[in-house]
Order: C-alpha cells, then sequence, then structure tokens
C-alpha cells in the first residue's frame, strides 16, 4: 500500500500533454443526484420489479453512510445510467485507430449506478492542466485519467478521486471485509424497506466494474455487498449478502480478486488505441492485449443474479447496496443494477417444502419446526415459519390447512 502512495506526484500543465477527447457518441451515459436528475425514491423504483408481490414502504428512501453521523454519499457517485448495451463496434472512433471495433457496453441497458469516485463524464472538477474536455466518470471509452490532485506516473488511464478526506466505512460492508479495510473510504449506499406480501426467493441482478484491474487487484481489492435485513436478522449484523461467490465449494463474500479468478465471469478493458499511443508506458494497459470497451473500468463483470439462499417469510425488509473503497479511498469501482431487477419470486403461502403445492408434506415441516427442542430460533419459511415472526407457531399450521 505504502508503494502507491510514495510514487504520487503533482500533476501539472507542464508534464504532459493530454488531448481532449474525441470519440463519437454515443456513449453509456450517467445521470447523478448532484445534477439533480434522480432522487434516493427514484432509483428504488427503478430497481423494483414491478409484477413481483412486494411495495416500497415507510420513510422516503436514502441514501447515507451509517458511521458517519450526518454525512451522506456523495451525490456525485450516485444515480441511474443509460445506454449500457452499445453494440459492438457501433459507437467509437478512435482518432488513432479508426479501425478499431469497440466491443460494446456492459449488457445492461439502464438502471442505477453506485461508485466510489465520479460517476458521470460532465463533472467539472480537474487539476490544474487537464482540460475539462478530459473528464474521468464512468462513460467510455477507457481513456479517463486520475484527476486528485496527487497522481501516479505511468498510471494514465485509472479512474481516481478521492471523495472524502477523511475515510468513511459503511458499518455493515465494514463488518464483512473487516479484514481488508485499511482504512478504505468512500462508500456509497443506497437502502430502502420493502414489504413482502407474499413468501419467496428475492433476486438481483448486476454487474460489478473496477479501476483497480489490471494492476492492484491483489492489493487494494475494491467490492461491494448486497445485504437484506427482516425481522429474523440477528441484531448489529449486516443481514444476509447476495453478492456471493461459490469458489471450490467454499461460499466467500464477493471481491474483486475473486471475479479475477473466475475468467468466464471476468471482463478485461483495455485501454483504447488514443490512450495506448499517448501512454505507452502506463501500468494500467493490459499485457497481451483485450477487447476495447465502451467505459473506463479496466475489469468488469458480466451480468450476475444472485438470489437469497432460503424463501423469505412475509414481511418487512431492508434493502442495502453498499460499494466502497477497500484499502485506500483512490482508483474508483461502480456497481450497476438493472432497472427492474430485484424480483420476488413467490411461493405459495404454506409450502414450507418448497415442492410447489400445499400439502400434506408442508404439514410434516411445520409439526418438525413446531416440536423443534429447543425451538428454532431464529426460524425461515423452510423451518415452517409462515407470518415472519421468526418462530414456528400454531398460526402457521393455518397457512398449510388453509
Amino acid at each position: 500500500m505504502a508503494i502507491k502512495r510514495l510514487v504520487m506526484f503533482l500533476f501539472t500543465a507542464s508534464t504532459v500533454a493530454i488531448s481532449p477527447r474525441t470519440y463519437a457518441e454515443p456513449l453509456m451515459s450517467v445521470t447523478t443526484m448532484a445534477s439533480g436528475g434522480t432522487t434516493p425514491a427514484q432509483m428504488a423504483t427503478d430497481i423494483r420489479d414491478m409484477g413481483s408481490q412486494y411495495t416500497i414502504v415507510g420513510t422516503p428512501t436514502v441514501v447515507f453512510n451509517s458511521t458517519s453521523g450526518s454525512a451522506t454519499t456523495d451525490n456525485r457517485a450516485i444515480g441511474t445510467f443509460a445506454g449500457g448495451t452499445i453494440a459492438a463496434g457501433t459507437s467509437l472512433s478512435d482518432p488513432v485507430d479508426p479501425t478499431a471495433v469497440f466491443a460494446g457496453g456492459i449488457n445492461i441497458a439502464s438502471g442505477v449506478c453506485l461508485g466510489t469516485g465520479f460517476l458521470s463524464d460532465n463533472e467539472p472538477t480537474s487539476p490544474s492542466g487537464i482540460p475539462d474536455a478530459l473528464r474521468v466518470g464512468v462513460q467510455g471509452a477507457n481513456n479517463g485519467f486520475p484527476i486528485d490532485s496527487t497522481l501516479q506516473p505511468n498510471h494514465e488511464g485509472e479512474v481516481s478521486k478521492i471523495l472524502r478526506a477523511i475515510p468513511r466505512i459503511d458499518v455493515d460492508f465494514n463488518a464483512l471485509f473487516a479484514s481488508q479495510l485499511t482504512p478504505g473510504g468512500d462508500a456509497s449506499v443506497l437502502q430502502f424497506d420493502i414489504q413482502l406480501s407474499s413468501p419467496g426467493f428475492l433476486r438481483v441482478s448486476f454487474v460489478f466494474g473496477s479501476d483497480e484491474s489490471p494492476f492492484w487487484v491483489s492489493q487494494f481489492n475494491d467490492t461491494f455487498a448486497i445485504l437484506v435485513k427482516g425481522p429474523c436478522t440477528p441484531s448489529a449484523t449486516p443481514g444476509e449478502n447476495l453478492a456471493k461467490f461459490v469458489r471450490q465449494g467454499v461460499v466467500e463474500n464477493f471481491t474483486l480478486i475473486a471475479l479475477r479468478d473466475c475468467p468466464p465471469l471476468f471482463l478485461k478493458n483495455q485501454m483504447s488505441p488514443h490512450s495506448l499511443q499517448q501512454y505507452p508506458d502506463s501500468l494500467h494497459k493490459i499485457p497481451g492485449g483485450a477487447p476495447y470497451y465502451d467505459h473506463e473500468f479496466g475489469g468488469f463483470s458480466t451480468v450476475l443474479t444472485r438470489e437469497t439462499a432460503k424463501p423469505l417469510a412475509p414481511g418487512r425488509y431492508t434493502i442495502k447496496f453498499v460499494i466502497d473503497d477497500v484499502a485506500d479511498s483512490k482508483v474508483d469501482s461502480a456497481l450497476f443494477i438493472p432497472a427492474g431487477s430485484l424480483k420476488l419470486f413467490a411461493l405459495n403461502p404454506g409450502d414450507y417444502n418448497g415442492d410447489g403445492r400445499v400439502d400434506t408434506g408442508d404439514y410434516v415441516v411445520w409439526r418438525k419446526g413446531f416440536d423443534a427442542v429447543p425451538p428454532i430460533n431464529p426460524a425461515t419459511f423452510y423451518d415452517g415459519d409462515g407470518n415472519g415472526n421468526c418462530i414456528v407457531d400454531s398460526t402457521d399450521y393455518y397457512m398449510v390447512d388453509s
């Protein structure tokens, strides 16, 4: 970690000549809260699958950083996006190599995005010597340049912005990744409550991209969590994290290094030909070559889908998306959630064995849970808890009997 900090240098106009981005549109676009283009409530509604048997409830959807008192997620690092399904070869005309075929977008048409730095190219903040035309949000192509006041030699192409001078880490994120946080920061959080009217599995899709790839993956490893907390979630715990990997039979929280080690799910994004010509010694380029995609991140996932390990009983649940810089506050990452992708796959009330029928088999499950000594605590829907009060009791029997 010390190496990453010691190699910084102050960037001035005299050190490197940077020409403005000259790629032809269209590109993926981002609208942040800072621009007034969206609100937390609108983002929650964007993510919701309107056909699922749940509603968004309670106080207005909030964006906050739960270890920082009144501090909120930086409005420049959370918003909505569109144009993420750009077809290969259709969007860019590289000024150095007009024959270069760009490989498309992130394969999500639109949705919500959270990042650890600027999301939009329209942010005006730049240090001396970097023209406003070369801003570095997540919008392609991969020719961004760090816009912190201190930059790293030979890392041109990285997207990097420290949004907070004092690192702030979300408490739930910290509980999951405490061993990796020294200290991290720039957490972005989207949280809201839903009311399930039917039991079922809750499912969500996402793409995760990071400019820690390719050079910093093993050292800094930004990551995220998608948390579900309900009436039976033990207090002072983060809830169930849907962002999981299974490697060699071991279930683990999602990390960038785990993603990198799973090539079928990990896509590499080479610096644009224009950038490679300007910065042939950049350590951000990918040795051996890689496709050019229409966004800034050096590595990103395919569209991944995860769901709760067990069905949820009817009740109120808190949904929390949180992404954080890990081990430092530089070099940024982002989480993209497709519109309408938070789905509930409903089960019949009383279908405690999940076979699609409510019959004597479900009575057996309920009776086993009802007679358990000591009582199952907390009980789940598959234990026979049909009303979500975390225990198996006589009221759950009537869901089978009905």
